[in-house]
C-alpha cells in the first residue's frame, strides 16, 4: 500500500501525527483493521509463565487471548472463549 492510499487521515506528507489520532475512536477503530492484525503482538512474556498451568489471559482488539505453560512445557495461545457458550475460560489476569 502507498501512503498517498493510507486510510489514515493525515496525507499531506507530514511526519506530525496530530493529536486526534490518541482521541479519535474512529481512528482507533482504523488501527484496529488496518494495522495491529498484521503484526506481532505481545500477549504475555516467558517469566509469566514459569511452571505447568502458570496462564495469562488478555484482550486484544476485539478478541481475548488465553497463553498457557502445558504439562510438557510447551507455552500455548488459544482464544479465552468457550466455543459452545461464547463465554470467557478464564478471567482476565495471569494466575
Amino acid at each position: 500500500m502507498r501512503l498517498e492510499d493510507s486510510p489514515v487521515p493525515f496525507r499531506d506528507g507530514s511526519y506530525d501525527i496530530p493529536a486526534s489520532c490518541y482521541t479519535s475512536l474512529d481512528f482507533a477503530a482504523r488501527e484496529w483493521e488496518f494495522m495491529w492484525p498484521h503484526v506481532w503482538l505481545l500477549a504475555a512474556h516467558v517469566s509469566d509463565l514459569t511452571a505447568p498451568g502458570d496462564h495469562v489471559a488478555s484482550a486484544m482488539g476485539r478478541a481475548t487471548i488465553l497463553v498457557t505453560r502445558d504439562r510438557a512445557g510447551d507455552i500455548r495461545a488459544f482464544h479465552n472463549i468457550c466455543r459452545h457458550r461464547g463465554l470467557l475460560l478464564v478471567p482476565h489476569g495471569s494466575g
